[in-house]
């Protein structure tokens, strides 16, 4: 359970960093 959650923060912190990137860049 707990590795699902991590598995899980790290793929949503991982797409706020590519539209944070994005939103910057264009």
């Amino acid at each position: 359970m707990k590795k699902i959650f991590l598995l899980f923060l790290l793929c949503f912190a991982v797409n706020g960093y590519s539209d944070a990137a994005n939103f910057e860049v264009g």
